[in-house]
């Protein structure tokens, strides 16, 4: 489920990430991102950096390449070093994101699709109401999302039994082996990207998940 969102299925969710392919992501997109659904994953320009104003430089690093400019050269040093941050998790998500890779049988949803599915998943029996608010969609756009989910035989919609009026939000068996197929893709990726190496992982993750956890804060 998508680059803005380097996500797992956390929950929460932003419109601020990418389109993908499966219910799920890290919650973060990195998630964010890119519109669309065809064509390969999008390349980070140069060896350290990416679209947009991504880092530049052959080193990759804050100080940048010998004789070239320092990344971010005009802000202050605490200021250079969230927003090389920011830009690294921008370039890593265009990376991993699941466009072009058919072969792996993950299913393409739009960008709104799996946001709501992220949050789908990580509290099944949620009501629109509640999805629409977590996700920060119109009720609108989120029931254009879950027809969307529905066809795509991602979610299903029961009746609320405390009340007929209302109706609750499942994922479905598919759903979950596509959210799997998915997270399975991305470790296959990041752990190549990695070669092996696996120092400093742990500590990377607590880091962005205080960083996701952050920006869901009312």
């Amino acid at each position: 489920m998508g680059a803005t969102e380097v996500s797992a299925m956390a929950g929460g969710g932003s419109s601020r990430g990418s389109s993908s392919r499966t219910g799920g992501g890290a919650d973060g997109s990195a998630g964010g991102g890119s519109g669309g659904v065809s064509g390969g994953p999008a390349k980070a320009s140069g060896n350290g950096g990416g679209t947009a104003g991504g880092a530049s430089g052959t080193s990759g690093g804050i100080e940048g390449g010998a004789g070239g400019r320092v990344w971010g050269g005009d802000l202050e040093p605490g200021e250079r070093t969230l927003a090389r941050l920011a830009d690294l998790v921008f370039v890593i998500a265009r990376e991993v994101e699941p466009h072009g890779h058919r072969g792996a049988d993950i299913i393409e949803l739009t960008n709104v699709e799996a946001m709501v599915m992220r949050w789908v998943d990580a509290h099944p029996g949620t009501s629109p109401s509640a999805a629409a608010e977590a996700v920060r969609l119109q009720r609108s756009n989120l029931s254009a999302a879950v027809r969307g989910l529905e066809a795509k035989g991602m979610v299903t919609r029961t009746p609320d039994p405390a009340d007929q009026r209302l109706v609750r939000l499942y994922p479905t068996e598919l759903a979950a082996s596509n959210v799997t197929r998915l997270h399975r893709h991305w470790a296959g990726l990041v752990g190549e990207a990695l070669g092996g190496e696996r120092a400093g992982l742990h500590e990377a993750v607590e880091l962005l998940e205080r960083v996701a956890a952050g920006f869901r804060r009312p």
